[in-house]
Parts: structure tokens; sequence; C-alpha cells
């Protein structure tokens, strides 16, 4: 053990000394500089390796330094456009919801002698898909019977039955609706009517159309005068079709209420003189 130990303190003497002698002789003007040149010489590749893998280390480190903070900053981009993706979603969303404002504004300055209940759609009836629908308003909220029901894009039907909590609405594509419009370009009188009930399509016929009357695909079609029901100039909807059968012509007329996705509507009640 001792020897051992005497053997390290040896070493370590001589390794001092060593480095002793290199740091003098590195000296140009030192006379021992010719010591720093002999062990120079042939330790210089292990010096060129140590310095280029010193080197390839920064590199590296530099690279996933610049990767981590490119990242950062990619995800901070893509948070960002999300909440640009949010606001605009959101503009879009109280932009349409102005402009069916406007539009239901325009129905009730044209029929100021009527009220106005908003409501929700709750239900549809099963039996008669899109043509018969509940909604959460009733007789408590001035709601009666045959009282006319539209949303910002134009008629959708009118109320058949009524409790104090909620109404029944037929629109106007059941089979049992039948109301007379007025063709927007010609003014012309003609009759729509409610299709199949079990109709793949939700649409509407029109039909006693005069041989004379132009129509075309397209064409607007609004409620006419009809005794009270229905408020004259509602939009009901466009021309998708004309069918001629036996000499007879008749329309299909796809509703401009869009019945499938029917959420909110306005009930229109006339009102006491």
């Amino acid at each position: 053990m001792k020897f051992l130990k005497n053997k390290w303190v040896i070493f370590l003497l001589i390794a001092v000394f060593l480095v002793v002698i290199i740091a003098i002789s590195s000296n140009p003007q030192s006379p021992l500089n010719f010591i720093y040149k002999a062990v120079s010489v042939p330790l210089k590749p292990l010096q060129s390796f140590f310095s280029g893998a010193a080197t390839r280390f920064s590199k590296s480190f530099d690279y996933f330094w610049n990767y981590s903070e490119i990242d950062g900053k990619y995800r901070e981009i893509e948070e960002e456009n999300d909440r640009l993706k949010a606001d605009i979603e959101e503009i879009e969303h109280y932009r349409t919801e102005n402009e069916e404002l406007r539009e239901l504004l325009g129905i009730i300055e044209a029929n100021d002698d009527y009220t106005y209940v908003t409501a929700n759609v709750i239900a549809y009836d099963t039996d008669y898909w899109y043509s018969m629908f509940s909604i959460d308003k009733g007789s408590s909220a001035g709601i009666e019977l045959y009282d006319c029901v539209v949303t910002s894009k134009g008629l959708v039907g009118k109320v058949v039955s009524v409790s104090p909590t909620s109404a029944k609405v037929m629109s106007i594509v059941n089979e049992e609706s039948t109301l007379m419009a007025r063709l927007s370009k010609t003014n012309d009188l003609v009759r729509i009517r409610g299709m199949e009930q079990f109709s793949s399509e939700i649409l509407c016929k029109m039909d006693r159309i005069d041989e004379t009357v132009d129509i075309a695909v397209g064409d607007s079609v609004e409620t006419a005068e009809s005794g009270g029901l229905y408020p004259k100039g509602l939009t009901v909807g466009k021309i998708k079709e004309i069918v001629t059968e036996d000499n007879v012509r008749y329309a299909l007329i796809e509703p401009a209420a869009d019945l499938r996705r029917l959420d909110k509507v306005m009930v229109m009640s006339k009102a006491e003189e």
C-alpha cells in the first residue's frame, strides 16, 4: 500500500513537472522552446481531433437549440392562427345574425299591423318529416291558431294547434298546405301546394298556371292576398323545375326558408283593431 501511495505521488510530481516545462517552453523566446516543438508535433493530430469534435458538438448544439426555438415560434404562430380563425368565425356568425335581423326587420316594417313572437323549434313530427314541427311558445305568449310562421328568408307555414306553452306548426311542404301566391316577375296569380309527405325532396308544387304566363327556373314566388291568413309579399321560394304533363304545366318550388335547419322562427299574429 505504501509503495502504491509513493507511486502516485511520483506520478503526480512528474505530471506537474511536465506541465511546467511545457508552459515555459511554449514561449518562443524561451531557450526550452525546442521541447515544446518536439512535444506539440506528435500531439497535433490529437489536438485536431478534439478541436474538430468540439466544433461538431457546438454546431449540433446550435442546431438543436435553433430547432427548439423555431418549433416554439411555429407553435406560437399556430395558436395565433387558431385564435384568428375563431375570431373570423365569430365575426361571420355576427354578420349572418345581423343580416337575418335586418331581413326580419324588413318583414316587420312591411307588416306593421302584426305582432311578433320569436320561438325555438323543439321537435319535428316523426310522421311528417319537415312538414310538421313544434315550437316552445304558445297561447301564453300571444300565439293563436293559424298564425303565420316565418324566418328571415321567407314563409315557413302556419300554426295548427296551440297550448299555453307550445304550438304545432304545419310547413308549406305539408300535403295539406295550400296557399295563393304570385310570381314576383309577372304578378300572375298561382296556387302553391305541399308535396307528398314522404317525398325525398323538400318541395312545393305550383299549379293553376295559365298557358300564357311566362315562367322560368329561378323565378321567385311570393304570397298573395289570402283572406288574412298570410300577409301579402312574403317570399315563398323559387322555381326549381317546370314540368308539362298532358299539356298541363306545373312547377316545383324550393322553399326560401331552410326547413332542414330550422332552429328559430318568428310567429306573426294579426293585431287586434
